[in-house]
């Protein structure tokens, strides 16, 4: 897996080469325009606040750009730490302003919650989990998730887990399978 950094090194570098790409063309006196548009690019850049914390070298709220992913909100955190369990947390989920990214650490429970009861630690927060944390409850597969996390992201976040029920994202018998391995941390 590519570190961050040689991540970040790489599209530093395809930036760089594409404007040398283009002052090349131009310079060489080329008839007609040449236009390279990225996504977003001219458009004015809202910024969003994230909460990051757990196991990164810098905790604390950072400004983002809306669009920004976990992976961002890592990075401005000062990436993570030497006992982080990046393996447990979704680098490339959009974040969203007022959000948080809680990176965990080895051995600890991604779903634990500064704000969790001890009875809540050892479930999942339907409302913070990512894709890949939902496919772990039973009877979720990777159609469900998507269709949970789309849901709260259209439809905002869950009240109460009776939402999943309520919103048809699952069906009675999993509700029974999942009722007491998920929870909504205020």
């Amino acid at each position: 897996m590519m570190s961050l950094r040689a991540l970040a090194f790489a599209l530093l570098s395809f930036g760089v080469g594409a404007g040398a790409a283009l002052f090349l063309v131009q310079s060489c006196g080329q008839a007609g325009a040449v236009t390279v548009r990225l996504d977003g690019a001219g458009a004015p850049s809202q910024l969003i606040r994230v909460y990051v914390y757990g196991a990164v070298r810098s905790p604390g709220v950072y400004a983002l750009h809306n669009g920004d992913r976990v992976v961002d909100a890592v990075e401005a955190a000062g990436g993570p730490s030497d006992d982080a369990a990046t393996d447990a947390i979704n680098f490339a989920q959009k974040v969203s302003d007022e959000g948080e990214v809680r990176v965990p650490r080895l051995g600890e429970l991604p779903s634990a919650s500064p704000n969790a009861t001890a009875s809540q630690a050892a479930r999942i927060d339907i409302n913070r989990a990512d894709v890949n944390l939902l496919q772990s409850l039973p009877g979720i597969g990777a159609t469900r998730a998507a269709n949970i996390v789309n849901s709260r992201q259209q439809n905002g976040p869950f009240r109460s887990t009776d939402d999943l029920l309520q919103r048809k994202l699952v069906t009675p018998a999993i509700y029974a399978q999942l009722k007491n391995l998920i929870v909504v941390v205020p």
